[in-house]
């Protein structure tokens, strides 16, 4: 620090100011002014930094302005503590300084942390579950990507205790809830933790003896948690609703009849409301009823049941503004489609069907639309807004396209025949947009289960085609060039299906994922890799676990077919270019436990949500423990990092299950 002369300043001092009087300067009005503006300090380099214990560390220091004395840079203490690099721990270093008359800028701080691990610059928080085999405890653990901050969210569970579930809040950076007998054996119960302060709070209220948390279920948003639990009476298992903090906890249900119990329940997509069913008024007869978050109102949603009458196939609408619901009439074959409105609590009857004969009916995204299949071919669409009801003829099967008001329907080219198929868009008004297109010709089969590449433009649906041992297949359908192609023939699947395909980011490349081949393939049907041939693979069968991550696709890699290490790899959306994120010489990324890897989840990764960095248990020896931890890397193959606790094998603890907290 720069050291003054007091008397010397302050004579200066007096002899300025009765110089700017004498001339009348000074400042406005001739009255003087006192500097009162304080210098600013701005920090070289980051406010937290992450090193390895040994590294040698220097500061970067920082510099200070001030608008009159300029730079002074020179004059900033630096303070706090003395950043010790052969021991683990969070270090704080302060910065200071003032300006010639005594204004203090604001103190600025640098978080240095010394840890046993290299930073990979993941700070998303990973979870993990430890089991142990020989008291069937299980532990719950929660860690930073960088290995940092490694957090016991449940000490001392009693033995025998575990956690039975446990989920991230759905959206990113959120808390960490789980449900387990982790206080008292036997007994199970919620939590939540804020996993950057590792703040638990336990959700539920006091429960009587024998009383447990039976589920629970995150609130879309986040910010809520519903669960079901016999809380306020052991003879019944209520809903409740609470804050994931543990604030306004509220039971929503109706009163119930004795012995009666709400036995399943579901958001909305708002988050505003639970819908949930339970035997209110008499035993084992259950309507469904739709209540308020903050448990203000609770309304029946069904209409009402006689003696052994059913409520089913209950589903909010894209939005939540509306509840469709089947209602079983009892004594008859048929059933009631109504749509409850939950603005007014009403009901409409929107069609009967034959109970054998359920038809498809659908909701357009905007919920402006919706859309009931006839019994015997055909269409009604009607508009909510009560001005119209459009019936289209001659459709078989049909689904609004996402975004739109438009429908993609197939239909009998052939009245007459009833074997020929076509497929078109149709508008909500019942007007043609596409020309139909002839898929298959003189065959008798079902289309059915649409589905749309993400940017909407082509559709895949399948053909269960009868009396063929192909079995149809799936059909990729382009809207603007009017044309369909039937993938299955292409790729030499046999009875392809939805479940075995999957889409790139950008629609232009489908992965086809179905036991011994894993492909990928343009949808009009060109450009077909195998990648088992692109990726060098000795055998179709040791490629498993294939999944997109925006257009790239990343999977696993045994080196030979038996139970043995293998790697994770990332190509390209055509399958080419294989890179190895994890390679099995070096870290052991996975193993296998069967012959194929099929069904094994020893044999499985976890890739972030927003693709840029993977967790994987790496094993070391297949018969213990030894060696068994959890790894963080990049997806460019860098930072991996150890992230679990050391486990041992003579204990028979294992990691079990892991997951990654949601992202930006």
């Amino acid at each position: 620090m720069a050291k003054y002369n007091i008397t010397s300043t302050l004579v200066s001092t007096v002899l300025i100011a009765i110089a700017l009087t004498a001339c009348g300067g000074g400042g406005s009005g001739g009255n003087g002014s006192t500097d009162t503006t304080a210098p600013v300090i701005t920090l070289n380099g980051n406010a937290t930094e992450n090193i390895t214990v040994g590294t040698v560390y220097t500061d970067a220091g920082a510099t200070a302005e001030d608008n009159v004395d300029g730079n002074i840079s020179a004059n900033i203490t630096i303070g706090g503590d003395t950043v010790d690099t052969a021991t683990v721990g969070s270090y704080t270093i302060t910065y200071n300084v003032s300006d010639s008359v005594g204004n203090a800028a604001v103190q600025l701080t640098r978080t240095v942390t010394v840890s046993t691990v290299a930073s990979n610059g993941i700070v998303t928080f990973v979870a993990y579950t430890v089991d142990d085999s020989t008291t069937n405890n299980d532990r719950i653990y929660i860690v930073r990507g960088n290995g940092t901050d490694h957090q016991d969210l449940h000490p001392n569970i009693p033995s025998g205790g575990e956690i039975s579930a446990y989920s991230w809040a759905p959206t990113a950076n959120g808390r960490m809830a789980y449900l387990g007998d982790v206080d008292i054996d036997t007994v199970d119960e919620l939590y939540s933790v804020d996993p950057d302060s590792n703040s638990r709070v336990k959700l539920n209220g006091i429960l009587p003896s024998g009383g447990d948390v039976i589920d629970y279920q995150w609130s879309p948003d986040g910010t809520k948690i519903a669960y079901r639990a016999n809380q306020d009476d052991f003879g019944k298992v209520e809903l409740y609703v609470v804050d994931s903090d543990g604030q306004n906890l509220e039971k929503v249900n109706t009163t119930l009849v004795g012995g009666g119990n709400v036995e399943e329940f579901l958001w909305s997509p708002a988050s505003s409301h639970v819908l949930y069913r339970a035997d209110d008024s008499v035993n084992d007869q259950f309507n469904w009823h739709v209540a308020t978050s903050s448990g203000s109102t609770s309304n029946q949603v069904n209409v009402n049941l006689a003696a052994g009458e059913t409520v089913t196939s209950v589903r909010w609408s894209p939005l939540g503004s509306y509840i469709d619901y089947i209602h079983d009439l009892i004594g008859n074959a048929d059933v009631d489609l109504y749509i409850f409105k939950l603005s007014n609590s009403t009901n409409t009857k929107m069609d009967t069907f034959t109970f054998a004969n359920t038809q498809d009916y659908e909701w357009s995204s905007s919920e402006q639309h919706f859309a009931v299949g006839l019994q015997f071919g055909g269409v009604s669409v009607y508009s909510f807004d009560g001005s119209s009801v459009v019936n289209i003829s001659n459709i078989h099967a049909f689904e609004f396209i996402p975004d739109t008001e438009n429908l993609v329907a197939t239909q009998f080219a052939s009245s007459t025949q009833f074997k020929d198929f076509s497929i078109g868009i149709y508008a909500a008004a019942g007007s043609v947009i596409n020309a139909q297109f002839t898929y298959a010709g003189n065959t008798l089969g079902t289309p059915q289960n649409f589905s749309f590449s993400p940017d909407a433009q082509k559709i895949t649906f399948e053909f269960d085609e009868q009396n063929s041992f192909s079995g149809g297949g799936i059909y990729v359908y382009d809207p603007n060039t009017n044309s369909a192609i039937n993938i299955s023939t292409i790729v030499n699947f046999s009875a392809l299906d939805q479940s075995d395909i999957s889409w790139s980011q950008d629609s232009t490349r489908i992965l086809v994922n179905r036991l011994s081949k894993i492909l990928s393939i343009s949808p009009d049907g060109s450009g077909l890799v195998d990648l088992a041939t692109s990726t060098s693979a000795a055998s179709a069968f040791v490629l498993h676990d294939a999944q997109w991550g925006g257009n790239n696709i990343y999977l696993q890699r045994n080196t030979g077919i038996s139970a043995v290490f293998g790697d994770i790899l990332k190509v390209d959306k055509n399958g080419q270019s294989p890179f190895v994120i994890a390679n099995s010489g070096a870290t052991h990324a996975f193993y296998c436990e069967n012959t194929f890897c099929f069904n094994d989840t020893a044999a499985t990764f976890e890739l972030s949500n927003d693709t840029s960095f993977v967790t994987y248990k790496s094993v070391g020896d297949l018969t213990s423990s030894a060696g068994d931890d959890l790894h963080v890397l990049k997806v460019d193959g860098t930072g991996d990092v150890s992230i679990s606790i050391d486990l041992d094998p003579s204990l028979g603890l294992r990691i079990s299950e892991y997951s990654i907290q949601p992202v930006n």
